[in-house]
């Protein structure tokens, strides 16, 4: 695996376990919807412990990465973001509408960014964990976006 690539799955296994960590502090600040952002945070982790398999994938040369792409300083601008919105949760400055609201942004954000589009592989169970965490992360934006609109019901 190339310096590249390398750095970028790092920014990558990052920003899956910040946002877990951040959908966690969300469960423990609204507890009413303490489910919710934990089942978020669990898939979060999961998508974590997915990037360190295709990390393994791309030392082997088993799974590639489209350098042309890729700009690992947008991963960094998001994981800035969510590091921002972590100090605003923790000082109790979110309420839930801007925390399902933020949240809809992030999801928003990579399946815009297309993170995991720029991996290329013939092996079928490494496409299959690449459109899973794609897959997931769509549904996530869906269920946020859901909660946000009840949410907004609401008030």
């Amino acid at each position: 695996m190339n310096d590249f690539a390398n750095i970028f799955l790092e920014l990558l296994e990052k920003l899956e376990t910040d946002i877990a960590n951040l959908y966690k502090l969300f469960a423990e600040k609204f507890p009413a919807h303490r489910y919710f952002w934990e089942e978020l945070s669990k898939e979060e982790v999961q998508h974590a412990v997915y990037i360190k398999k295709l990390s393994a994938y791309s030392r082997q040369k088993i799974v590639y990465l489209d350098e042309n792409k890729i700009k690992t300083l947008t991963i960094k601008f998001i994981t800035d973001g969510i590091e921002s919105t972590y100090k605003k949760t923790k000082a109790n400055e979110l309420n839930i509408i801007n925390a399902l609201a933020y949240s809809l942004n992030l999801e928003d954000s990579i399946i815009e960014n297309k993170f995991y589009e720029y991996f290329s592989t013939n092996d079928q169970n490494i496409a299959f964990l690449l459109s899973q965490i794609k897959r997931e992360t769509i549904e996530h934006a869906k269920k946020v976006k859901q909660a946000l609109r009840d949410a907004k019901a609401v008030l």
